[in-house]
């Protein structure tokens, strides 16, 4: 178990250092979807399904932050995930917006671990790029176009990456909470691919009780968190999950649409108009997985002295 535990503590690492919000995702109605029966269609529990995907898949551990279990992490020998994000604000006509863009892949190999890490993102229209691959004891860091490379363990690779990525974000959201057993209670289950996808939709018109749930949510994405004269009010909110055959949780998806009103002096304010998307999904796992190099490794520059120097 011991060696996979640098796999797994990493990217869950790197998953706790990115927002959380959601990609649109098109299903189908409940009643046109292809299932085996109609007992087994009402046996599905969608929240007890949901629990029980958790236990098996490394999905579920690594956007928690929590260990795996022995039996889950001793089966799990490499692993690329995806993790996509856009926020967009549009304040009096101004509109912004932050796309930020994740690819992890690990394949732990006892005589060679290997890694890329990469992120992408634009922040008020200034671009961030950011990779890491790891291969032969070296790491191969490409930040904005400054490629340098150096000897060193993988955990060290990881968290010159991890710093990169904390200065862009420091916000987290789990979510297994957007998955509540009364979110889930009148859920759409369709079947996509082989796919069990579980989909629901809450709206301010229907639905105002329950999407106050989520105020502290809206102010840890906004940091807004404890800020007097602030209220949120959410619009709409989607939610969906994916289960492959073997019910192993393979992708979520959240998608948000708030308002974030702010007192600017007192009994003036101004009103924002938010949209968030997040998906997250489980690309390909141990054999499956595939690293391709970065291209022109030997334009990298060699900092191992330099930097051991500076240590």
């Amino acid at each position: 178990m011991k060696k996979i535990k640098w796999l797994a503590a990493g990217l869950a690492a790197c998953m706790a250092l990115t927002l959380c919000a959601c990609g649109d995702e098109t299903t189908t109605s409940s009643e046109d979807a292809p299932v085996s029966s109609q007992e087994e269609s009402a046996k599905f529990d969608p929240y007890e399904a949901y629990a029980a995907a958790a236990e098996k898949s490394p999905l579920a551990a690594l956007l928690t932050g929590e260990e795996m279990s022995p039996d889950l992490a001793e089966s799990l020998t490499a692993l690329d995930v995806s993790y996509d994000m856009n926020i967009e604000i549009d304040m009096d006509s101004l509109v912004l917006r932050m796309p930020v863009s994740m690819q992890m892949q690990m394949i732990n190999d006892e005589a060679n671990p290997q890694m890329f890490l990469a992120m992408d993102m634009d922040f008020l229209g200034q671009a961030l790029a950011t990779s890491v691959y790891y291969t032969d004891g070296t790491a191969y860091v490409d930040s904005n176009g400054t490629r340098i490379k150096q000897e060193m363990p993988i955990e060290e690779a990881f968290s010159s990456f991890s710093d990169s990525a904390d200065s862009a974000s420091s916000s987290q959201l789990e979510f297994a909470q957007f998955f509540g057993k009364d979110f889930l209670e009148n859920a759409t289950v369709t079947q996509e691919d082989g796919n069990t996808v579980v989909t629901y939709t809450l709206t301010s018109a229907e639905d105002a009780a329950l999407l106050a749930q989520f105020t502290d949510v809206l102010q840890q994405l906004t940091g807004e968190t404890g800020t007097a004269g602030t209220d949120f009010t959410f619009t709409e909110l989607t939610c969906s999950y994916t289960l492959d055959a073997d019910g192993m949780l393979v992708a979520e998806n959240i998608s948000m649409a708030f308002s974030m009103t702010q007192e600017v002096t007192e009994g003036e304010s101004i009103t924002s108009h938010c949209k968030a998307d997040v998906s997250v999904a489980i690309n390909a796992l141990n054999e499956d997985v595939v690293i391709t190099p970065p291209s022109g490794l030997d334009s990298y520059v060699d900092q191992t002295a330099a930097l051991g120097e500076a240590v």
